[in-house]
């Protein structure tokens, strides 16, 4: 399972959402919402996923790989 840093990933958006390359490597898009920022999206083609930006992110876990119930 490949753990992703999103604190170094987002350190520079401290509001508003942001689009994330599907391999979490690097932010795509930013925008103060989530429309906008889904908006935005729209122009380009790779597969993105959504996120919130924030000064922590201590409530969000997860993987980008589903197992197994």
């Amino acid at each position: 399972m490949k753990k992703i840093n999103f604190v170094s990933l987002l350190k520079q958006y401290k509001s508003g959402w942001v689009a994330i390359s599907a391999d979490f490597s690097k932010v795509v898009i930013s925008g103060k919402s989530l429309k906008e920022v889904m908006e935005k999206v729209k122009g380009i083609k790779e597969k993105v996923y959504y996120f919130p930006a924030g000064e922590a992110y201590g409530d969000f876990v997860g993987t980008n790989q589903l197992s197994a119930l």
